[in-house]
C-alpha cells in the first residue's frame, strides 16, 4: 500500500494542500478545521522525551498552514510500556506544555492521547464545570488506574479531553486504565469536536452521540494491530458515511514493544471518500475539509447522529 493524497501536493511523505471553503455548518458553528493532517510514525516505547522530538521533526517538514488540526497517534509518548506507565502519566503535563508551545509555533491546533492522572472526586467534582481547566495537571489517586485521554491542544494550551471509554482487554488494558467520565464531544475553536481512542471506534454509539451534540469533525488516535488492518480501514470509512461527518485519523506503525502496527492513518470525507492515508511506515499528510460538500451531503438525505431527519 502506498500514502494517497487526494487535493493535495506531495513533497516526500508529506501533503500541503489548498485551502477549504470557510463555510458554517446546519447548527451556525464556523467550520473547522480549515485542513487537517496527521503525523504517523513508531512510537518509542517508553521514551517520551524520544517520541516528542519525533513530532517536532515531523511538524517541522509536514509545516502545517495555520489553523490546521494535525492529529498524533494514541499514546504517542511512549505506547503502551505499563512498567513504565505511571512515570509517563507524570510527564503528560510538560508533553501538553510542549505540545502547546509548537501549537503556537505553528498557529495549529494538535491532537493525540496521553495516559491522564484520575482526578480526586473532590477535586472532580470542584472542577466538573470547567473540564479543560487542569491541562493534565491532576494529583494522582494512589494506586488508582489511568485514563488513555485524547487531548485537543490550541496555542493557548488544552482546549479540551475525551476519556477512551473502551478498554482492549488483550492487551491488558483494564488492568492499568479505566473509562472516564468525559465521553466526548471535545471543547474546540469553533464548536465541537468527536474523538475516540482506538477501540472506542468499534462502538458506534460513541461517535453517534458526540454527533447528535453538533460535531462535524472526528478524531481518532489509536495503535491498531496491522493483523486487523483492514478491520481498521473499514470502520474509519463506516463512522464517516452513517454520521455524514470527516474523520482524521492517526495510528502508529511499526513494531512498539511487541506488537506490529498497521499505520494507514486516514483522513475520510462525509461521503466515505479517502482524501488522504497513509501506507505502513512513518508519514505526514494533510488534506483540505470542505464543509460546503458536507452540507450538500447531509441536504440530500440525513443520517447524522444515527437519526434520519424528519
Amino acid at each position: 500500500m502506498t500514502a494517497v493524497a487526494h487535493n493535495a501536493k506531495s513533497a516526500e511523505n508529506f501533503a500541503v494542500p489548498a485551502d477549504s471553503a470557510k463555510v458554517s455548518d446546519h447548527r451556525g458553528h464556523k467550520a473547522w478545521p480549515p485542513r487537517a493532517g496527521f503525523l504517523q510514525f513508531r512510537v518509542r516505547f517508553g521514551d517520551p522525551a524520544a517520541n516528542l522530538a519525533v513530532v517536532r521533526e515531523q511538524l517541522a517538514r509536514l509545516a502545517p498552514p495555520p489553523a490546521t488540526l494535525v492529529v498524533l497517534p494514541e499514546l504517542w509518548s511512549g505506547g503502551f510500556a505499563y512498567h513504565a506507565m505511571a512515570r509517563m502519566a507524570a510527564e503528560t503535563p510538560a508533553l501538553l506544555t510542549a505540545l502547546a508551545a509548537e501549537a503556537s509555533r505553528y498557529d495549529i491546533f494538535l491532537a493525540g492521547s496521553l495516559p491522564e492522572a484520575p482526578v480526586p472526586p473532590a477535586q472532580a467534582a470542584s472542577s466538573a464545570s470547567t473540564d479543560s481547566d487542569h491541562e493534565g495537571h491532576q494529583v494522582s489517586e494512589p494506586g488508582a488506574r489511568l485514563h488513555n485521554t485524547l487531548y485537543l491542544v490550541g496555542p493557548q494550551g488544552v482546549m479540551g479531553r475525551y476519556h477512551k471509554q473502551q478498554m482492549f482487554a488483550p492487551m491488558g488494558e483494564p488492568d492499568y486504565f479505566q473509562p472516564g467520565r468525559l465521553a466526548g464531544p471535545l471543547a474546540g475553536p469553533a464548536g465541537p469536536v468527536g474523538g475516540l481512542v482506538c477501540f472506542d471506534l468499534r462502538f458506534p454509539e460513541l461517535a453517534a452521540a458526540q454527533v447528535r451534540q453538533g460535531a462535524t469533525v472526528l478524531l481518532v488516535a489509536a495503535q491498531w494491530p496491522k493483523a486487523r488492518r483492514e478491520h481498521w480501514r473499514i470502520l474509519l470509512r463506516a463512522r464517516a458515511i452513517e454520521n455524514q461527518i470527516f474523520v482524521v485519523a492517526c495510528n502508529t506503525c511499526g513494531l512498539v514493544g511487541d506488537a506490529d502496527f498497521a499505520g494507514c492513518s486516514a483522513i475520510i470525507a462525509p461521503d466515505g471518500d479517502i482524501l488522504a492515508e497513509a501506507a505502513d511506515r512513518a508519514a505526514g499528510l494533510m488534506a483540505p475539509l470542505d464543509f460546503a460538500h458536507q452540507s450538500e451531503v447531509r441536504r440530500l438525505f440525513q443520517t447524522a447522529g444515527g437519526a434520519a431527519a424528519a
